[in-house]
């Protein structure tokens, strides 16, 4: 679907950064006039229309068109996308406090119960994503198994003393032991925030060397999104135990930062560029190597692996049994169709391709594989 010369997906990121424009001009007018307690305030926490239409858009749209809880990617984005939503019933919630109830910061609150499952969920989206990413292959370096033990050290030590020592003066909980959910909830929140930010920070660090192609700016954007998120908790905390936070502070600006930076990143994952055409075709002879690279990459990206095979000179796809068909020079027919794969994630493809191929080629001669594949 376009509209005029764009497409829905460009239309509706030129939506979300309108809004966000908007909201940031709403924080610099509450700051300039120095209003802190006034209706202007707890209405500028309306800013999570913009978590709304991201994670709406992203669950009806973008994970449907990578096979939906089919793929990898697919659930990534389903379990994402429900975040945002879920983050944004907690801030709808927050709101009612506000005006309703008139409490400035409703804590601990029934808002709690759309927040603090939104990281959980943002967690195992990230997790889902990175096996697009290839985070997979660096964890078999040793690099990247000295990462993975160095990370967490060194993020939980910084973050105890950001959002301990720095933020709550060294107080993790002020909660009386009668008083058990704010208890169990300032233990949540840090380690909530802790956790995240190692996964994206590993995830980042054991994917750099593979990942790349067309979908590299949208996940980096997903990736950042949670480190803004960490120190929009960090500031909320510090600015609430120092007593200076208001509704439209620095704090929600960088909570309207991540909703925006996420949302965006959600939207330009949409895949609906290439169609998967329905006709088929079996011209040739069947080709077992070419059917299971597509099939491993499925099980990663969903239908858009057999959309971008249909794109493949010398393959032919019959759609219905799900079978692959060549006709000329295997090694270059397969070649371009790991090609093919690379614009989409980079060399992180390329080494799920080789993953499909391993357990066969001893049974194959060598002049049939691409150099790159062996």
């Amino acid at each position: 679907m376009t509209t005029g010369n764009m497409s829905a997906r460009q239309v509706f990121v030129i939506g979300l950064t309108v809004l966000y424009v908007f909201f940031l001009g709403w924080f610099l007018l509450l700051y300039l006039n120095g209003w802190t307690d006034t209706k202007w305030n707890y209405l500028s926490g309306t800013y999570n229309i913009i978590s709304f239409a991201g994670g709406f858009y992203g669950l009806f749209f973008v994970a449907r068109h990578w096979g939906g809880w089919k793929s990898d990617v697919g659930r990534a984005i389903i379990v994402l996308s429900t975040g945002l939503i879920v983050w944004g019933i907690g801030l709808a919630i927050y709101l009612f406090y506000n005006l309703a109830l008139q409490v400035e910061v409703p804590y601990p609150s029934w808002a709690d119960a759309g927040f603090l499952p939104a990281y959980a969920l943002w967690a195992i989206g990230i997790v889902m994503l990175s096996k697009a990413t290839g985070a997979q292959f660096g964890l078999r370096k040793l690099g990247g198994k000295t990462m993975l033990f160095l990370v967490p050290i060194a993020i939980a030590a910084a973050s105890y003393y950001l959002l301990v020592t720095v933020a709550r003066g060294g107080v993790i909980t002020t909660a009386e032991s009668s008083e058990t959910l704010k208890l169990l909830l300032d233990f949540a929140y840090p380690i909530s925030d802790l956790v995240i930010v190692t996964l994206s920070t590993l995830i980042y660090g054991l994917s750099y060397r593979y990942f790349g192609g067309k979908y590299r700016l949208p996940i980096y954007l997903i990736l950042s999104a949670f480190t803004i998120n960490y120190f929009g908790d960090f500031l909320f905390s510090y600015t609430t135990t120092v007593e200076t936070y208001y509704n439209g502070s620095l704090a929600d600006v960088l909570f309207t930062t991540t909703m925006y930076v996420l949302s965006v990143g959600i939207v330009l994952l949409d895949s609906r560029s290439v169609p998967l055409s329905t006709e088929s075709f079996n011209q040739g002879q069947k080709y077992q190597l070419a059917s299971r690279i597509i099939h491993e990459q499925a099980t990663i990206i969903g239908p858009s692996a057999w959309s971008e095979a249909q794109q493949v000179e010398g393959l032919s796809i019959d759609v219905s049994q799900m079978e692959v068909y060549v006709t000329g020079n295997r090694k270059e027919v397969l070649d371009r169709l790991v090609s093919q794969y690379e614009q989409l994630f980079g060399r992180a493809s390329l080494e799920v391709c080789r993953e499909a191929v391993r357990p066969a080629l001893s049974k194959i001669s060598l002049e049939e594989i691409p150099e790159r594949l062996r």
